[in-house]
C-alpha cells in the first residue's frame, strides 16, 4: 500500500529497492540501490539501511538519513539507525556525536544506547562506564555487555564467538568470489531468502523425524587469522 499511495521520486525508489530486498530476484538490485541514494527529498527508509548499510553504503545511507532528520529532526528511525551507519562507514566519534545530539532532542530509545555501546567499542574505549552493565531493556544485546568487554580485553577466543566484532575492528573475512558451501552440515546452502529463512524450520522437522545427518566440518569464514 506505501509502494501503491507514494508518488514517483526517491521515496518511491526507496520502496522499489525495498521490494526487491524481498524479492527472489536480487539482479537489478546495485542499479537500484544508486538510484534509491541519490540525494534530495525526506524519504524514509524502513529496511533499506539494515540490508545495504553494513555492506559498503553506510556513508550514502547515513547522508539519506541526515536528509531525514533535516525535515523531521524528531524521526526515531533514522535517529537510531545513523549512528550504526557511521560506526560501519568507520567515523565512531562521530557515531558517538549523533547518538548525544538525538538525546539532546529528547530522543530515548533502546538503540541509542547500543549505538553508543558499539561506537564506543569501535573506538577502542572499552573501559568507558558506558560498556558496562547489563544495557537497555529491549535493546539488540540481549547478554550482558562485561562479557563482551572481557572478550575483547582478554581471551580472544571468546570474542570470536561474536562475529560483529569482526565488521567493527575490520578483521571479518567473506570471500567476494565465492560463497559457503557448508553451514558446518551436509545441507546445500540455501539460495534464495526464503529458502533461507525456511532452512532453520525444516532442520528443526529432520531433527523431529530423525533424518537429520551432520557429518561435514563447519567452513570458517569469520575471522582473519
Amino acid at each position: 500500500m506505501a509502494w501503491q499511495l507514494s508518488p514517483p521520486g526517491n521515496q518511491r525508489d526507496i520502496l522499489d529497492l525495498e521490494r526487491t530486498l524481498f524479492s527472489e530476484d536480487w539482479s537489478g538490485l546495485p542499479a537500484q540501490i544508486q538510484k534509491a541514494m541519490q540525494p534530495g527529498g525526506c524519504s524514509q527508509m524502513n529496511w533499506t539501511d539494515v540490508f545495504i548499510g553494513p555492506f559498503g553504503w553506510a556513508e550514502q545511507v547515513s547522508e539519506k538519513s541526515r536528509e531525514t532528520l533535516a525535515c523531521d529532526p524528531m524521526a526515531i528511525s533514522p535517529s537510531t539507525t545513523r549512528p550504526f551507519q557511521l560506526i560501519y562507514s568507520g567515523d565512531p566519534e562521530a557515531a558517538l556525536d549523533a547518538v548525544e545530539e538525538a538525546e539532546n532532542k529528547g530522543l530515548s530509545h533502546p538503540w541509542l544506547e547500543d549505538g553508543r555501546y558499539i561506537a564506543l567499542l569501535a573506538a577502542g574505549r572499552v573501559n568507558d562506564p558506558a560498556v558496562h552493565g547489563p544495557g537497555a531493556k529491549g535493546g539488540n544485546m540481549t547478554y550482558d555487555r562485561q562479557i563482551l568487554r572481557e572478550a575483547l580485553t582478554g581471551d580472544p577466543a571468546v570474542a570470536r564467538q561474536m562475529a560483529f566484532i569482526d565488521w567493527i575492528f575490520g578483521t571479518a573475512y567473506y570471500p567476494d568470489d565465492r560463497l559457503p558451501t557448508k553451514y558446518g552440515c551436509d545441507d546445500p546452502v540455501p539460495d534464495s531468502y526464503t529458502e533461507t529463512l525456511l532452512y532453520p524450520v525444516k532442520r528443526l522437522i529432520h531433527m523431529a523425524d530423525g533424518t537429520l545427518q551432520e557429518t561435514a566440518e563447519p567452513e570458517i569464514w569469520s575471522v582473519r587469522h
